[in-house]
């Protein structure tokens, strides 16, 4: 059997014939209070005064057994859970006289009991340490309930007081519920739920408690101690005393930990007056790197020069900024003697918050995460205070902004800085750009045997030309080549050509790598105006129609915009004004996108995978 009062009222004897149909308010009343005291006797007295309050009937006594009568009748199959208490005449013992009435329910089948017995659980979970399991048993008994509990009952003192207990007790589960939650380290995933609520009844201590906690633990220290005025002057106003324990404990708390960390800090910064070795944290080149000797040395020239070098390595999609980074890494090891920092940026789709690198680089460096100050200016000083006068280098790889670059920028005298972009980050003052290109033909070759096997790829050298071509010397796209010939040792070079061939580069991919998804991530961060003047120019034959439809068809920006996220490479400046190449793969990511939503004339020419020549990319000059 099952029995419901946290919704609607239900009684189902679990025989396929589905719930009992009890019509009559007062009847439905009557059920109510009894399974509100389950398995407990209500007397007589107690049920006439809950069901008629200060109207009861004339003879009340009889209406009572007329109306338990009809109740049973409604129950069905559940009627032989409603036990009378208490023979009648008073021949029972004294504390037997009153007769009554109780619903016996058993373990499991009353919904509210569910309910006690796993926030029980739950709340054990959590003293015993296990939050994550606590959280999840707690969101297990709030889902028992069916908001409002007992609707559409007529108005009773006796069942509207337990239904409010039963609301008392779920807010109390709903609380314990956020501290599993904190204690599990959701302070991220909670933050906004808790805001709303102390914006909806600030004089709930708990709740501001809560909330002061998830601020506290992701640094917004000013924002927690804001909260805590704010509750004390709604407790001021509404019971005219100080706010409780619950409030100022926690208050109490956060202060005392800002002395900690700021001990910390100055501990930390005392500590590093001695430099020690860092390790390198970068990570190695692939194993079948190749070239980009010219690339490595201008790094190593770059980042060795006098002052604060930032080297921005810059290069579109798949070219294989990392890899050179890493390689040249290698070569800096002798110059920059205690250690090497390395951070991932997130990239143009993914950008992570300046704040957060700092506090991994922090960490890094030997300061424990409390030591860690909050984030913002002291964050970054620290930073720098622990760089001063050391001889790091410091990786940031995949920046999207110069804004995520600065904060990693250290004092003069030792250390330096490359980043890797599609975006040529002209907010950076001062860095030094290395641009990275199409690798040439004989790197190409080199790349696709390390990968496939040199004596597969010298027994079919123009096939291996062919895939070269196709690639057209993108490191990642010859990569993925010469991993499809690895993978299946059954497939000639020149059967690989062919379907590139037929399907273009663009189909390269292994496991969650592929040149398609490397190009779309730039593709995506562009605006729809950049997007539609890139397929429409990658549709366009080269020449003289191309250069003015670029002129022309670009809004103000849209040409820097496309530079800045790596579909366009700028070249050397003429008098014809600003030159820029698109590669052959991103024109053909770029067409694929026009067709695939737009209808094109017959007639309309698509150069695949050809060179786009300088001259059709030409921005004139203005004045």
């Amino acid at each position: 059997m099952e029995f419901r009062i946290l919704g609607p009222l239900c009684a189902d004897p679990g025989t396929g014939a589905g719930p009992a149909a009890i019509g009559q308010p007062l009847l439905r009343s009557a059920l109510a209070v009894l399974l509100l005291r389950a398995n407990m006797t209500c007397p007589s007295g107690f049920l006439i005064e809950a069901l008629w309050e200060s109207e009861p009937p004339s003879c009340p006594a009889a209406a009572l057994r007329v109306c338990i009568s009809r109740l049973r009748r409604c129950l069905g199959d559940c009627a032989v859970r409603l036990q009378s208490v208490g023979p009648p005449g008073g021949r029972a013992p004294a504390h037997r006289q009153q007769r009554g009435y109780v619903m016996v329910v058993r373990p499991g089948e009353l919904d509210v009991d569910e309910f006690t017995d796993l926030a029980a659980q739950a709340q054990a979970e959590l003293d015993a340490g296990n939050a994550a399991t606590a959280a999840a048993s707690f969101v297990h008994a709030l889902a028992l309930w069916d908001d409002p509990p007992l609707p559409d009952l007529p108005h009773s003192s006796v069942i509207a007081a337990a239904v409010e207990g039963l609301r008392a007790h779920r807010e109390s589960v709903q609380d314990s519920l956020i501290d599993a939650r904190l204690a599990a380290g959701e302070h991220e995933q909670i933050l906004g739920q808790l805001r709303a609520a102390v914006l909806a009844d600030p004089g709930r201590e708990r709740t501001c408690a809560q909330l002061m906690s998830a601020c506290h633990a992701l640094g917004l220290r000013k924002e927690a101690l804001h909260v805590f005025q704010i509750a004390r002057k709604a407790t001021l106003e509404q019971q005219g005393a100080e706010p409780g324990p619950v409030l100022t404990d926690v208050y109490k708390q956060i202060l005392a930990e800002e002395t900690a960390v700021a001990r910390s800090a100055r501990q930390a910064i005392r500590v590093s007056a001695a430099p020690t070795f860092l390790g390198t944290q970068v990570p190695a080149p692939p194993s079948d790197f190749i070239g980009r000797s010219d690339a490595i040395a201008a790094i190593h020239r770059e980042a060795t020069s006098p002052g604060v070098p930032v080297v921005v390595v810059r290069g579109g999609p798949g070219m294989g900024k990392s890899a050179t980074v890493a390689a040249a890494a290698l070569e800096l090891r002798r110059h920059f003697t205690d250690g090497q920092l390395y951070a991932e940026l997130g990239g143009i789709e993914n950008p992570r918050d300046p704040d957060e690198i700092l506090a991994d680089m922090l960490q890094a460096m030997g300061v424990a995460i409390r030591g860690v100050p909050s984030a913002g200016p002291a964050r970054a000083a620290l930073y720098r205070s622990l760089l001063a006068g050391r001889r790091v280098l410091v990786i940031a790889d995949d920046a999207a902004t110069a804004a995520q670059v600065r904060p990693l920028i250290p004092a003069p005298d030792g250390a330096a800085v490359v980043v890797t972009s599609r975006s040529r980050l002209t907010g950076l003052a001062g860095a030094s750009a290395v641009g990275l290109n199409e690798m040439p033909d004989d790197d190409a070759l080199t790349l696709l045997g390390l990968t496939a096997g040199r004596d597969r790829i010298a027994s079919e050298p123009a096939a291996a030309r062919v895939i070269v071509r196709i690639c057209a010397g993108m490191p990642l796209a010859l990569r993925l080549a010469g991993i499809t010939l690895a993978a299946r040792p059954g497939l000639k070079v020149g059967g690989l050509a062919r379907d590139l061939q037929r399907g273009g580069a663009l189909c390269l991919q292994a496991e969650d790598v592929s040149v398609q998804a490397a190009i779309g991530s730039s593709y995506r961060s562009v605006s729809g105006p950049a997007q539609s003047a890139l397929s429409r120019l990658a549709v366009t034959a080269a020449g003289t129609a191309a250069a003015r439809q670029l002129a022309d068809l670009a809004e103000p920006g849209v040409v820097d915009e496309l530079a800045s996220a790596g579909l366009l490479t700028p070249g050397p400046r003429s008098d014809a004004g600003e030159h820029y190449s698109i590669h052959p793969l991103v024109r053909a990511y770029a067409a694929r996108q026009l067709l695939d939503n737009t209808e094109l004339p017959d007639n309309t020419e698509l150069l695949d995978n050809a060179k786009v020549p300088d001259a059709a990319l030409t921005r004139r000059r203005v004045g």
